[in-house]
């Protein structure tokens, strides 16, 4: 009986731990999907700022390369 005690609490103790070690691992699996999402969100606002930067360089270099006269000036 004394050998079957043992090797039951032997399992369930190795169970446990890897247990713990799954849990550890999912854990840090999770914060780095968190990480990789929080970082899609800045790169996507960061592309969004970089549109509207290139659209106003666009119209400036546009009424640079071709003048409109205007009547007053």
């Amino acid at each position: 009986m004394a050998v079957d005690y043992v090797h039951f609490n032997e399992s369930a103790r190795r169970q446990q731990e890897q247990n713990r070690a799954e849990k550890a691992l999912l854990d840090e699996k999770a914060q780095c999907l968190r990480v990789i999402s929080k970082s899609k969100e800045c790169i996507n606002t960061a592309n969004v700022r970089i549109r509207k930067v290139d659209e106003q360089l666009a119209k400036l270099q546009d009424e640079r390369l071709n003048p409109q006269p205007t009547l007053f000036s």
